[in-house]
């Protein structure tokens, strides 16, 4: 029998790919897409005891500008990895088929391309992209990962459906 001495954590992360309406200004227009007109704080869907109760949008904002700041948008095969390495509970998703590896890999493939065709409408940028007619903000979509791990606020980020207003896909990385 193993026994674990020590702090055995219980933590988890999840990858987020969201879909914006365009290439965020500032942080002030984050607020204005991701909250709603009047909202002034984003609460702790996870509020204990002590613990906080909620954050200002604007710093909520800053923290997805800082993320967004640090990448390139539009990042395809990150976002494939993303949805690749993770779980995403939806009808549909393959399940980790411990016998058959090849099998599940061959299956999250296929699930990864279809999640992607759905999330940005592939046939419709195609349509765009031979006409012409596509611009950088057809498309514009960022790729956030955060965990529970980090703290109350990290936890809220991670769970509290801060994307809710905006397409996107959750997938857990336990």
């Amino acid at each position: 029998m193993k026994i674990r001495n020590g702090f055995v954590s219980n933590s988890s992360s999840s990858s987020f790919i969201v879909v914006f309406p365009r290439i965020p200004k500032d942080v002030n227009d984050l607020v204005d897409i991701l909250f709603d007109k009047n909202q002034k704080e984003y609460s702790n869907p996870y509020h204990y005891g002590n613990d906080e109760v909620g954050w200002p949008v604007n710093t909520v904002a800053e923290t997805i500008w800082l993320d967004i700041q640090n990448q390139k948008y539009n990042d395809f095969e990150r976002a494939k990895d993303m949805i690749s390495s993770g779980s995403i509970d939806e009808p549909g998703a393959p399940e980790y088929n411990y016998s058959n590896r090849d099998k599940y890999a061959n299956e999250m493939k296929i699930f990864t391309d279809r999640k992607m065709k759905e999330l940005f409408n592939i046939r419709k940028l195609k349509l765009k992209k031979i006409n012409k007619q596509m611009s950088d903000n057809d498309v514009v979509f960022y790729c956030f990962n955060y965990g529970d791990n980090d703290g109350s606020y990290y936890l809220a980020l991670e769970h509290g459906d801060i994307f809710h207003k905006l397409k996107h896909i959750r997938i857990s990385n336990h």
